[in-house]
């Protein structure tokens, strides 16, 4: 088992620098990272919409300067309880 997963792991880096060469050949910037298309981007846009939504929560936040919704319908001139 030790190994196949020897062989298997130097098969992938060998695919690895083969894919490099192809690119730096192409004129693609390649040196440090492989330029790779994207397979799937639903993760990617599932997280931007979650990083949104953080920053909106944030900025909510910041407006309301912490006090929450029972607080600002509490009676006027009343001190929130913390």
């Amino acid at each position: 088992v030790f190994i196949v997963n020897g062989i298997l792991l130097f098969g992938a880096e060998l695919d690895c620098e083969i894919e490099r060469a192809r690119e730096l050949r192409a004129g693609l910037p390649a040196e440090v990272a492989l330029q790779l298309p994207v397979r799937s981007t639903k993760l990617t846009q599932k997280q931007a919409r979650q990083a949104e939504e953080e920053v909106r929560r944030a900025a909510n936040l910041r407006a309301t300067a912490g006090t929450s919704q029972k607080d600002s319908q509490a009676a006027p001139g009343s001190q929130p309880k913390h």
